[in-house]
């Protein structure tokens, strides 16, 4: 089999399944990519599978999935969302790939005064959606998870200045579960020559919902193709490096800045 086309790893985030990064993963399809969705020890089906599974054999599953779409493209892509962001990070430094997207990787985990903003708002509306999603979020979690989700942010802390391929860092500012610090810190802590960091108004675990996730699909496929350019040497041209300062995200910002 000749291997041409680029191949896109997409790893999903804790506790949740391939479904959850599906509409991502259909879009790249749509635009000529192939695309692999691994399922880890960590979803939501397979934590009941492998109760004792740690943050290695969450890698070490994610890496299965690697290596089927490395045996099936001539160069891959590596794409997390959420935790799955922490893993494609680490493999950046351990297997060649020509560029990684992260999605609201969980660096600061949980945003306070996003959650604090939340509950004033279930109280204002007397709805306790938001009160009831992070009582149940606090208790699905066992504690030698927990420790292996921490493990896994202390690990990938300090492999980050040992990226050095093209990275789109992707973060929602509206996201209560993690920190918009966290698009930041990867984006001073990576040693690539091409980095890009883009901040969305809110990007849903899931990808199924909210219109932003329309434009981070279009943005991952223009970084690909942008980074296929230049593998190629047709095209130098790139992404603007930063786009912290752009008129629309500054105002995003100072709404989540009380």
């Amino acid at each position: 089999m000749i291997k041409s086309r680029i191949g896109c790893l997409i790893i999903h985030g804790f506790d949740v399944t391939t479904l959850d990064v599906e509409p991502l993963s259909k879009y790249l399809q749509s635009k000529g990519f192939i695309t692999f969705c691994p399922s880890l020890k960590c979803s939501m089906e397979n934590r009941r599978v492998f109760p004792n599974a740690n943050y290695k054999d969450w890698l070490e599953s994610a890496e299965l999935g690697l290596y089927y779409l490395k045996s099936r493209c001539k160069d891959v892509v590596i794409i997390g969302l959420y935790m799955g962001a922490l893993i494609a990070l680490n493999f950046a430094t351990r297997f060649k790939n020509i560029g990684v997207v992260t999605i609201n990787a969980p660096i600061y985990h949980w945003d306070v005064k996003n959650m604090y903003y939340n509950i004033l708002l279930d109280f204002k509306r007397k709805n306790f959606t938001n009160v009831k999603r992070y009582v149940k979020l606090s208790t699905k979690i066992s504690i030698p998870e927990l420790i292996n989700f921490k493990l896994l942010i202390e690990k990938t802390k300090h492999i980050l200045e040992m990226v050095k391929t093209p990275v789109f860092i992707a973060q929602g500012l509206k996201d209560d579960t993690v920190n918009y610090k966290s698009a930041e810190y990867i984006y001073k802590k990576v040693s690539s020559n091409i980095k890009v960091l883009k901040y969305y108004e809110k990007i849903n675990p899931d990808l199924f919902v909210y219109t932003d996730n329309n434009l981070l699909f279009e943005d991952v496929e223009k970084f690909i193709k942008q980074i296929i350019k230049r593998e190629n040497g047709v095209s130098n041209k790139f992404l603007p490096n930063y786009t912290y300062l752009d008129r629309i995200y500054n105002s995003l910002l100072k709404d989540v800045s009380w």
